[in-house]
C-alpha cells in the first residue's frame, strides 16, 4: 500500500469542503453582448389581515322562547295520541257491547226460518213427469199419443236428478187388461199422470210437455247438437237417413235420430238413443256457449212449454242450472224386460220399488208398489 496515497474516506469525513461561488450578476464586463440589463423594481410586501371572529353571546330571551315551542310541539303530539287512543279505547267497547246485546237477542229469539225460492233438495218438487209428443192438442190438452216418457225424480237429501225413460210400449193392467201407458194420453195429461202414478206407486202432480216443434226450435236456438251416431240409420218412409260416426246434427237431423226404431231393439233402442240425446242436450245447455243464447231459449220455454210446475220460471231456471252443475245426472230406463214376442215392455213393480228406494223418492221399507 502506498502510504503517500492517503486512505479513503468512504464517510466523507476527510472530503475537503468546497465553496461554490454564487454567479455575480452581469455586468458591463462580463454581459454578453446584445443583452440589456433587467431593471430591478422594488419588492411588494403582502400583508394579511388577520380577522378576528366575535363570539355570540346566548341571550337567554331566545333560549327561553326556543325551549318553549318545543315544549309546545312535544305536548301537542302527546295530547293527540293521547285523544286517538281514548276514540278507539271507545270505539272497542262499544263494538263489544253491541256483540254482546246481539248474542243476547240472538239467545232469546232465534231468527225465522227462511224461505227458499227452491229448495236445493228440491223437498216440495220430487217427481216431474217430462211428456214428449208429435202434436199438440190445446182444445183437451191432450195429444194421440205420448211419443216418450220420462220421470225426473229428486233425491230428497242430496238434490240428485235420475231420469227414468218409460218405453212407450210399457203395459199397465186396467180392468184385467194389458194397455200401453202411452195411449192414456188421448185422454188428456190427467189421465198420463194417474197411470204413471200407478205405475211407480208414489203420487206424481207435476208435468212438463213439449212436442216436436218445441224441441227443433232449441236445437236451432242452440245452433245444434253434437252427438255420435253408432250405426247408419236409413228409413225412406220416416225420411231418415243418418251416417255412422260423430257429427254436429241440425234440427232436423236430431229428430230423424230420435224417431229411428228399426234396429235390433225396437222401440228399447229408441229409448236409449233419447238418453244419450238428454245427455248431450244438457251438456249444450250448460256450456258457456249458450250464453248469448239465453233470451232466445228462455223465451222459448216460457211460450212453447206446457207445464204446472214453477221450476221452469226465470228464478227457478237460474236454481236449475246451479243445481244441474252441482250434481250428476242418471240416465236409467224402466226396470222390466221385453214380452216373449218382443213387442211390450213388462214392468219389475219389485224392482222399481227398490230403485225409488235407492234413490230416495221412497224411505227405505216402504212397500207401497205391489201391483
Amino acid at each position: 500500500m502506498d502510504k503517500r496515497r492517503p486512505p479513503k474516506d468512504t464517510k466523507g469525513a476527510n472530503r475537503p469542503t468546497i465553496r461554490r461561488r454564487r454567479p455575480s450578476a452581469p455586468t458591463a464586463s462580463n454581459r454578453r453582448p446584445g443583452v440589456q440589463p433587467v431593471k430591478k423594481g422594488p419588492k411588494k410586501v403582502i400583508r394579511r389581515r388577520i380577522v378576528k371572529r366575535k363570539r355570540r353571546r346566548i341571550r337567554p330571551f331566545r333560549l327561553l322562547i326556543f325551549l318553549t315551542a318545543v315544549f309546545l310541539i312535544f305536548f301537542g303530539c302527546y295530547k293527540l295520541c293521547t285523544f286517538a287512543y281514548g276514540l278507539a279505547t271507545d270505539a272497542c267497547q262499544s263494538a263489544n257491547a253491541a256483540y254482546e246485546a246481539y248474542q243476547k237477542r240472538a239467545i232469546q229469539t232465534p231468527p225465522a226460518p227462511k224461505k227458499p225460492q227452491i229448495p236445493v233438495e228440491y223437498k216440495e218438487i220430487t217427481n216431474i213427469l217430462f211428456i214428449g209428443i208429435n202434436k199438440f192438442n190445446a182444445e183437451n190438452n191432450s195429444a194421440p199419443y205420448a211419443a216418450s216418457l220420462v220421470l225426473v225424480c229428486f233425491n230428497r237429501d242430496t238434490g240428485a236428478a235420475t231420469f227414468i225413460s218409460i218405453p212407450r210400449n210399457t203395459v199397465i193392467a186396467v180392468d184385467n187388461r194389458q194397455i200401453p201407458i202411452n195411449i192414456f194420453q188421448q185422454d188428456g195429461t190427467k189421465d198420463t199422470l194417474a197411470y204413471v202414478s200407478k205405475l211407480f206407486g208414489i203420487p206424481i202432480k207435476e208435468y212438463v210437455i213439449m212436442d216436436e216443434d218445441t224441441v227443433a226450435k232449441l236445437i236451432n236456438a242452440f245452433g245444434g247438437i253434437n252427438l255420435y251416431i253408432g250405426e247408419n240409420m236409413s228409413n225412406p218412409a220416416s225420411k231418415i237417413n243418418l251416417i255412422e260416426g260423430y257429427q254436429h246434427l241440425n234440427a232436423q237431423q236430431v229428430m230423424q235420430y230420435l224417431r229411428y226404431k228399426n234396429d235390433d231393439l225396437g222401440d228399447i233402442g229408441r229409448v236409449y238413443r233419447q238418453q244419450k240425446f238428454m245427455r248431450a242436450f244438457f251438456d249444450e245447455a250448460l256450456s258457456i256457449n249458450t250464453i248469448p243464447h239465453l233470451p232466445e231459449i228462455i223465451g222459448i220455454m216460457h211460450d212453447e212449454l206446457r207445464s204446472n210446475t214453477a221450476i221452469f220460471s226465470l228464478i227457478n231456471l237460474y236454481h236449475f242450472g246451479k243445481f244441474l252443475n252441482a250434481n250428476t245426472l242418471h240416465f236409467e230406463i224402466l226396470p222390466g224386460r221385453l214380452s216373449y214376442d218382443g213387442k211390450y215392455w213388462l214392468p219389475d213393480y219389485a224392482a222399481i220399488n227398490s230403485r225409488l228406494q235407492q234413490i230416495g223418492t221412497l224411505p227405505a221399507n216402504d212397500t207401497k208398489n205391489k201391483t
